[in-house]
């Protein structure tokens, strides 16, 4: 049956922005507030207490080129319950082909490694979020991850709204991207609690007070 025109529309606004993107990337003047000298994390971040340089993980993502990566530890009270959680920016100051959050080889994980058990979209109630249990396929281990995309000062996640965000900010001359992660070792198998506390975390604002360390 025949397209209809609200899917050729829809696909036609898709291919004008998978073409435009790159071009605006090219020519678009940088603003100041998107070239931080280099990216930090506090020591304390919310509800959460720095507790000194994280630890080994085998969990690494694949970033390439970027501009800043910083990685600090945190421990955290959830409900008497003290747990410890690694927070991770990788960051381009100035996004452009091949230097960018979704550049091709970028991934979260690598599927080698790792294979996702679980994931749960708009975490704590925050758009842009994701909580991401993955578990080992080399070594008998589970992780949780938050996770997400800070593109030009707004949190998303997929990749035509990565690419859209992308564009809004090169129109408004902002070109700067970084993958958030909060990584918590899992306890159980199910991996329930930390499902759960990197949740609360979301909903007590913890995003808010990383998106304020990527403003430059």
């Amino acid at each position: 049956r025949p397209a209809g025109r609200g899917t050729v529309t829809a696909c036609l606004a898709v291919t004008a922005l998978v073409i435009t993107a790159p071009m605006l990337y090219l020519t678009s003047p940088m603003t100041a507030a998107s070239t931080p000298a280099a990216i930090s994390l506090p020591a304390e971040l919310g509800s959460l207490e720095h507790r000194g340089s994280p630890r080994f993980s085998p969990w690494e993502p694949r970033m390439r080129n970027t501009d800043a990566v910083t990685r600090q530890a945190y421990a955290m009270d959830n409900e008497g319950t003290p747990m410890d959680l690694d927070v991770g920016v990788w960051y381009y100051a100035d996004q452009r082909q091949g230097r960018e959050v979704l550049a091709h080889g970028n991934r979260l994980y690598d599927p080698g490694e790792w294979q996702q058990e679980r994931r749960i979209a708009n975490a704590g109630g925050v758009p842009g979020w994701n909580v991401t249990i993955l578990s080992g396929r080399l070594l008998n281990q589970r992780i949780a991850l938050a996770w997400s995309y800070h593109v030009a000062g707004t949190w998303t996640t997929g990749t035509l709204n990565v690419k859209a965000r992308m564009l809004q900010g090169a129109l408004a001359g902002r070109r700067d991207g970084a993958l958030v992660v909060m990584e918590m070792r899992c306890s159980g198998e199910d991996c329930e609690q930390e499902a759960a506390a990197l949740q609360q975390l979301l909903r007590d604002g913890t995003a808010g007070h990383i998106a304020r360390n990527l403003r430059g």
